[in-house]
């Protein structure tokens, strides 16, 4: 968790001393995005985000006297400045919740997958040039988004189940990435599968928009942890995992170095 909150706060431009509290009042945020939150979960989530804004507020004023290399000093700039205050903090917490609850699902979520499947673990670790292709992999293997939300833009039937326009569609991103009609041996780990057209990042104009950080974080991370530590074991059998069904990530991993 320590690294994808610093490098997407930084990326921001939030003080590093803060990095603590931002990750606690993301977490309280993601908790509520399930299905069926709970009433506290939900009050929290609404605390969170209250505090989240009186604290942007304070961060914006001060990168407007005092910019800095950062995406908010950038956007502040008088000749760029295009959205509105409303819009400035949407963009910003959703980058900020979505630049680390992902990726720290996707380190803690792969590093489980590789430790269960010791051949393909020590497959990358005698052969680190695989490591993009191992990282598409684990996003297909165990997505951290397991579920995603479109609204119906008109009529459509599908299934026998006839869809109306402005319909809710839940869809399983789980389920599509284990899809035996497009992937081979899909319930299979393999680093070095050819054909790995996943949906974890979902596609189209809704395709993530920071893919390119999350694989990069994760094959940092995972690269590292392959390469430095050779005798890496999993020290439980059944590890702790997120309530909620649309994050999908293990809540601690107890690992021997």
């Amino acid at each position: 968790a320590p690294l994808p909150v610093t490098v997407i706060a930084d990326l921001l431009g939030f003080p590093s001393s803060d990095y603590a509290k931002i990750k606690k009042w993301s977490d309280e945020m993601a908790d509520a995005l399930g299905l069926n939150p709970t009433l506290e979960q939900q009050a929290k989530a609404q605390r969170a985000r209250e505090a989240m804004r009186t604290y942007f507020a304070g961060v914006v004023a001060h990168l407007r006297t005092t910019p800095g290399d950062n995406l908010l000093s950038a956007l502040l700039a008088p000749e760029i400045e295009i959205l509105n205050p409303d819009e400035l903090f949407a963009n910003s917490v959703l980058l900020l919740a979505a630049g680390h609850e992902t990726t720290t699902n996707l380190i803690g979520n792969g590093i489980l997958a590789l430790l269960r499947h010791p051949d393909q673990l020590d497959d990358l670790r005698k052969n680190p040039d695989i490591i993009d292709s191992a990282i598409e992999e684990l996003l297909r293997y165990d997505p951290p988004v397991q579920w995603t939300s479109r609204v119906a833009g008109e009529p459509i039937e599908m299934r026998d189940q006839q869809l109306n326009r402005g319909d809710i569609v839940l869809a399983s991103v789980g389920s599509a990435n284990r899809d035996p009609a497009v992937f081979k041996d899909p319930d299979k780990l393999d680093l070095r599968r050819a054909e790995n057209k996943h949906l974890s990042f979902g596609t189209g104009v809704h395709f993530c928009l920071g893919a390119a950080l999350a694989r990069m974080e994760a094959a940092i991370v995972i690269g590292t942890l392959v390469r430095r530590f050779p005798y890496l074991k999993l020290l439980t059998k059944k590890p702790r995992w997120r309530k909620g069904i649309t994050f999908r990530g293990v809540q601690s991993l107890e690992l021997s170095l």
